[in-house]
């Protein structure tokens, strides 16, 4: 007896979120109705019937975009995600106010990974520090960097200019990237050997469980995922080297040392990927 009341109890409260939800999304939902999407099952969506790999699933994904062409959705359960590929509709969506909140289900697993910081921040936080770093973002400081810029650009095109068999262009991409950011806002030295690949596998891994997460519903809880998820542990204990790696280098480089501008860009770079650093850096020195 006891036990059908609690199935009842339960039946019920999963009746009333599963209405809350349509409800609360209604025009959502509504507009998802009325673009294509991939054959699914009620409640179960699409997106779980496949999960495969990242590799997989972008195949799978450019494969929709060729079929709907423009844009479409599939579910993750009962939720929609919309994919869209025309530039006119990505253009309209980053200009558009209404569209900066992140999805806190979604995010979950970065707030894990991460802690607080910009990149998992609301947006009335981000808003308010994002004015800060807005002078960053000025042509006349952006010049300043131009050279470093054309310098790993050449040294990138070195790279391409050789002969030989087709290769993935990531690894090249990323370093570059790195090196950039490094020796603009950072400590005007490339990145060594050991935090570059700290880095790298700790953006593969943090990326993987991000994807991971939406079929592992129990990664949205801390102190399972943390139990349970070894690739967990080991990004933290990645990030926290890379932490200590750039604390080192704010300590050989007194921090003051750098113009205002580019302690601003520093602190927003690092923000949200580095906890330790972020501290150090809005505490002592914004």
């Amino acid at each position: 007896m006891v036990l059908l009341l609690l199935l009842y109890s339960a039946s019920i409260l999963l009746v009333i979120f599963y209405l809350q939800f349509r409800w609360r999304y209604r025009y959502i939902l509504a507009t998802a109705k009325k673009l294509p999407s991939p054959p699914g099952w009620p409640l179960i969506g699409n997106a779980l019937l496949r999960p495969g790999d990242i590799p997989c699933t972008t195949k799978n994904l450019f494969k929709n975009l060729i079929k709907f062409k423009r844009r479409f959705c599939f579910w993750v359960g009962p939720v929609p995600t919309f994919v869209i590929s025309d530039p006119s509709d990505v253009r309209i969506i980053l200009n558009s106010s209404t569209t900066l909140e992140k999805d806190d289900k979604m995010y979950k697993i970065m707030k894990i990974l991460l802690g607080k910081g910009l990149i998992t921040a609301k947006v009335s936080v981000w808003k308010k520090t994002r004015r800060l770093i807005n002078p960053v973002f000025h042509p006349t400081n952006i010049e300043n960097f131009l050279p470093v810029f054309n310098e790993v650009s050449r040294e990138v095109v070195q790279h391409i200019g050789v002969e030989g068999e087709i290769f993935d262009s990531y690894d090249l991409s990323f370093n570059a990237a790195l090196d950039a950011i490094s020796r603009t806002v950072l400590s005007k030295r490339s990145v060594n050997k050991t935090i570059r690949e700290s880095i790298h596998t700790g953006l593969q891994n943090h990326g993987e469980l991000v994807y991971e997460s939406i079929y592992k519903p129990w990664l949205h809880i801390k102190w399972i995922a943390m139990l349970v998820g070894d690739k967990i542990s080991y990004t933290k204990q990645l990030y926290s080297e890379i932490t200590e790696y750039f604390d080192k280098i704010h300590i050989a480089k007194p921090f003051w040392m750098y113009p205002w501008i580019i302690r601003l860009s520093l602190a927003m770079t690092i923000t949200g990927g580095m906890k330790g650093t972020q501290c150090w850096l809005l505490e002592r020195k914004l």
